[in-house]
C-alpha cells in the first residue's frame, strides 16, 4: 500500500514538472515572437539611418504585420509611416498624407 502511494507521488511530481516545463516553454515562445517584431524594427531603423531604405522597407513591412497581429497599433503605425520615405520617391505625397490622417484617427496611443 505504501509503495502505491510513493509511486503515485512520483507520478504527480513528474506530471507537475511536465506542466511547468510546458507552460514555461509557451511563455518563452510568445516572448520570442514579441521580440521578433522589435528586432525587425530596430534592424530596419539601423538600415534607414544608413540611408539603405530599399533594404529597410521589407523589414518595416514585416514588423508592421507582426505588431498588428500582436495588437500593438502604435508600433505598427511607426513601422508603416517609416516606409513613407521610400514610397514618396514613387508616389505623390498627398495620398500618403491622407493615409496617415486616416490611420491616426484609429485611436492609436503614442
Amino acid at each position: 500500500m505504501i509503495r502505491l502511494g510513493v509511486r503515485f507521488g512520483w507520478l504527480l511530481a513528474i506530471f507537475g514538472a511536465a506542466i511547468a516545463l510546458t507552460t514555461g516553454l509557451l511563455v518563452y515562445r510568445q516572448h520570442a515572437r514579441d521580440d521578433a517584431a522589435q528586432v525587425l524594427l530596430e534592424r530596419a531603423d539601423d538600415l534607414s539611418w544608413k540611408n539603405d531604405w530599399a533594404a529597410a522597407d521589407p523589414l518595416y513591412a514585416e514588423a508592421e504585420q507582426l505588431f498588428t497581429r500582436q495588437g500593438r497599433p502604435s508600433q505598427a503605425l511607426y513601422a508603416h509611416v517609416s516606409r513613407f520615405v521610400l514610397r514618396a520617391d514613387e508616389e505623390e505625397i498627398s495620398p500618403l498624407l491622407v493615409e496617415l490622417c486616416h490611420r491616426s484617427s484609429e485611436n492609436v496611443v503614442f
